[in-house]
């Protein structure tokens, strides 16, 4: 297992930083290593020009918030949504997101924690399983059924509107059931349906957001089960 210090790049400056955040004191509270000091997050912004332009810019990013680091190694992991790239775009992403560690022989481990749609389907899979396609309007409506019968939503409010850019979604998502263990398992499950070819732009849905979820759990010490 590698250790050191993490640098997560996402494409959204809230929903993905925030959830993040509150996983990693997830893990303190039930007894792991703290890793506030180990792990930067880092939102980009999902609209701007430089990240819409081209799979490159969005690693031109990376690469530079990695630089800032000084460290003679770290681990990385760039989280990003099929929906922000076009389909040529979005495996092309992933192909780079490969050949990050050797350009940059101080990466110990570099994680493309991509996901077809959306982030949100991570989201969903805390609660249920799933393996169909869904575009990120249609999961955004299920969130909104289920935070809102679990008391974090109320009136006509939703998943976008009200949870969405919380910094307590992570906790949002407890209160209602949620669980990272399940979401682990299914996303899991859901990436062991896809064959293993390069076609990642149409394995919809699927997010392999579980495997840096899983290597930050190790880094942390806690079992996820």
């Amino acid at each position: 297992m590698d250790s050191g210090q993490w640098l997560i790049v996402c494409e959204g400056t809230r929903t993905e930083p925030n959830y993040f955040a509150g996983l990693l004191s997830y893990f303190y509270d039930r007894g792991g290593r703290d890793l506030s000091s180990l792990v930067e997050v880092k939102g980009v912004g999902r609209g701007t020009e430089s990240l819409v332009r081209s799979a490159e810019s969005f690693f031109e990013i990376v690469e530079t918030e990695y630089g800032k680091m000084r460290l003679p190694s770290g681990n990385v992991a760039a989280v990003f949504d099929r929906d922000a790239f076009g389909k040529g775009s979005f495996n092309h992403a992933i192909k780079l997101a490969g050949l990050q560690r050797k350009a940059y022989p101080g990466i110990e481990r570099y994680i493309a924690a991509w996901s077809n749609e959306s982030f949100e389907l991570w989201i969903y899979l805390h609660f249920h399983y799933t393996d169909s396609a869904m575009a990120r309007q249609e999961l955004n409506a299920k969130l909104t059924e289920i935070f809102r019968a679990g008391g974090v939503l109320s009136g006509r409010k939703t998943y976008s509107g009200g949870v969405k850019t919380k910094d307590s979604i992570f906790g949002d998502i407890l209160k209602c059931g949620g669980s990272p263990a399940r979401a682990l398992k299914n996303a899991k499950r859901l990436s062991g349906v896809w064959s293993d070819d390069t076609k990642y732009a149409d394995q919809n849905p699927r997010t392999e957001v579980w495997r840096l979820t899983q290597a930050l759990a190790d880094e942390a010490g806690v079992k996820l089960d």
